[in-house]
C-alpha cells in the first residue's frame, strides 16, 4: 500500500499500464502463428535387401600380415580383398552361408565358413574375416655330400686292451678276442659339430640370403631349431662293430693289445632344410670311416699279422704264432 501511494506509486501504475498495452500488441501482431498438420509416414521394413561387405585378411603365426595371399570364395579365385552382397532376399532366416579360404606358398591352408545374414532395407554391415596361416615345415633335413674333390683322407690309431685269461695267455694255444672296429657311418668330429652350430647361429636367412619381415624372422628361428637339432643327432665318435680275431703266442705272456688302424675320410656336407618354401642351408665336415687293420702285441711284440676289417673286401681275422 505505501509503494502506490504518492507519486512514485502513480508512476508505477502508469508503466504497468504501457507495457500491458505493448505486450498484448505484439502478441496479436507478431505471435499469432499457424502451425500446419505434420503427416509422418513409418516406411515399411524391407528385409533382405541391405548391404554386407566381408573384408579379408591373413596374418603368419607372428600375427604379421601377409602378403601375396590367394583368397577363394566357395573355391573361385577372387580378384579383390572385399566382397560386397547385396540384395540378399534370396536367404532363408538363418542367412548366406559362404566359405572363404586363404592360401599361400609355404603356408598352410585356412578356410572358414561366413554367414551373410539377411538384412534391412539400406543396412550396412561390415564383416571382416582373419586368416592365421601356418608355416609349412620339412619334415625331413636332407644331408648332401659335396664334391668329391673337396674330401680328405687321413688315418686313426685305437689300441684296445685285450682281456687276460685268468692263467695269462699260454704258448701255442689260440685265443679269440673281441675288437672293435669302426664302421662306414658318419660322424662329425667335436670340432667340426661346433663349427657347424656356429654357421647356424651365423645364418641371416634362407641360404644366407638376408630377409627383414617379421614372419621371415620367425620362420629363420624355426630353420635354426631343425638345423641344430639335425646336426645334435650326428656322434661325435664312430659307431663300431665288433670284429673277432684268432691268434696265437710263441711264448707265455701276460698282456696282450690290439691295434686298430682305420682310414678315414673327411668330407663336405651341406645340412639343408625347407621352411615355408625356402630353403635353409649349413655346410660343415663329417668324417666316414673306411677299411681297418688289426695289429695285436704280446708284451710289445708283434703276434702275427693283421687283415682288413671294416669295409675292407680283405675283412677277417688277423692270426699270429
Amino acid at each position: 500500500m505505501n509503494f502506490f501511494s504518492g507519486f512514485g506509486g502513480k508512476m508505477a501504475l502508469t508503466v504497468m499500464a504501457v507495457t500491458g498495452l505493448t505486450l498484448a500488441s505484439c502478441e496479436k501482431e507478431d505471435f499469432n502463428v499457424n502451425v500446419p498438420n505434420i503427416e509422418i509416414t513409418v516406411p515399411e521394413v524391407n528385409l533382405g535387401e541391405g548391404t554386407a561387405v566381408v573384408n579379408l585378411s591373413a596374418t603368419g603365426s607372428t600375427g604379421a600380415t601377409l602378403s601375396n595371399v590367394t583368397f577363394k570364395q566357395d573355391g573361385t579365385v577372387l580378384s579383390s580383398t572385399s566382397v560386397t552382397f547385396v540384395k540378399n532376399a534370396t536367404h532363408d532366416d538363418s542367412g548366406r552361408k559362404v566359405i572363404f579360404s586363404a592360401e599361400k606358398d609355404g603356408y598352410v591352408t585356412d578356410s572358414r565358413e561366413v554367414t551373410i545374414p539377411r538384412l534391412r532395407d539400406g543396412a550396412y554391415l561390415v564383416i571382416p574375416v582373419n586368416f592365421t596361416l601356418n608355416t609349412v615345415i620339412s619334415e625331413e633335413v636332407p644331408v648332401t655330400p659335396q664334391s668329391e674333390a673337396q674330401s680328405t683322407t687321413a688315418n686313426t690309431t685305437a689300441n684296445v686292451p685285450v682281456t687276460v685269461p685268468q692263467d695269462g695267455f699260454q704258448a701255442n694255444q689260440t685265443y679269440t678276442v673281441d675288437v672293435p672296429v669302426p664302421m662306414a657311418t658318419p660322424y662329425l668330429q667335436e670340432i667340426h659339430k661346433a663349427e657347424m652350430i656356429q654357421a647356424v647361429n651365423d645364418l641371416t636367412g634362407p641360404d644366407a640370403t638376408v630377409r627383414a619381415t617379421e614372419e621371415d624372422l620367425k620362420n629363420l628361428e624355426i630353420a635354426k631349431s631343425m638345423l641344430k637339432a639335425k646336426i645334435l643327432e650326428f656322434a661325435t665318435k664312430p659307431v663300431t662293430t665288433v670284429e673277432k680275431v684268432e691268434f696265437t703266442v710263441t711264448q707265455d705272456a701276460s698282456a696282450v693289445t690290439a691295434t686298430v688302424v682305420t682310414d678315414q675320410k673327411i668330407q663336405d656336407i651341406k645340412i639343408s632344410c625347407v621352411v615355408a618354401e625356402q630353403t635353409y642351408s649349413v655346410i660343415g665336415k663329417q668324417t666316414i670311416c673306411g677299411s681297418s687293420t688289426i695289429a695285436l702285441m704280446a708284451e710289445g711284440k708283434p703276434i702275427g699279422h693283421g687283415h682288413g676289417h671294416g669295409t675292407d673286401a680283405n675283412a677277417g681275422g688277423g692270426t699270429g704264432e
